[in-house]
């Protein structure tokens, strides 16, 4: 089986291409810019680095079996709201058209609980929408263009919710490496009283 990863180089994109590159043939797609340290020692994938326009053309030519469309611009909390977000609907879209063209079998695209907005109790697969920021608003119009395209094609259009990852590789900026840095470095570490019943999930999960 031939999988395009999008977003190769971000945490989550790395995990997938260092797990799933044990028994398939992967092609990482990044950013021209982006800093590639994530997938150092992952000698069995084939990386290339573009520009994001030039990517739709990448899974046409290299006619996979199945995408993975881990790429997103704006993950940072500061980023939440920026006008930003609504660029990665685009390129979504893009790359999902380009999937159908080329006939992949499967696009799994990405969410993340920020579609619900805040959620004071348990998270279910059936809850509704209610998106506060942009990446969330953003998330979900990117679900629905998934859905919607693929509609009546021979692409199945696969939408996996993610919530609160941790693990080696993560950035410095999430909560459990910041703690953890702050700690090493014998500094306080800001926090909220810690009242929240929060799950978090291993990367490699």
């Amino acid at each position: 089986m031939k999988i395009i990863i999008t977003g190769a180089s971000g945490f989550l994109g790395s995990w997938a291409c260092r797990i799933l590159s044990e028994k398939y043939e992967i092609l990482a797609l990044t950013r021209e810019e982006s800093d590639l340290f994530r997938l150092q020692g992952i000698d069995t994938i084939s990386i290339l680095s573009l520009k994001t326009e030039e990517w739709p053309k990448q899974i046409i030519e290299c006619n996979p079996d199945v995408v993975l469309l881990l790429n997103w611009k704006g993950v940072a909390n500061k980023d939440r709201n920026s006008i930003d977000q609504f660029e990665n609907i685009d390129l979504h879209s893009n790359l999902i058209n380009a999937s159908i063209h080329s006939g992949v079998s499967k696009v799994i695209g990405f969410g993340s609980q920020a579609e619900l907005g805040p959620v004071a109790n348990l998270i279910h697969d059936d809850a509704i929408d209610a998106p506060t920021t942009a990446y969330g608003r953003a998330k979900v119009e990117c679900r629905n263009i998934g859905l919607q395209l693929t509609e009546n094609t021979g692409t199945e259009f696969i939408w996996g919710r993610i919530i609160s990852t941790y693990g080696p590789l993560d950035s410095d900026i999430w909560l459990i490496p910041s703690a953890i840095l702050s700690m090493m470095q014998n500094q306080k570490f800001n926090s909220t009283l810690g009242e929240q019943k929060w799950s978090f999930l291993h990367a490699y999960d």
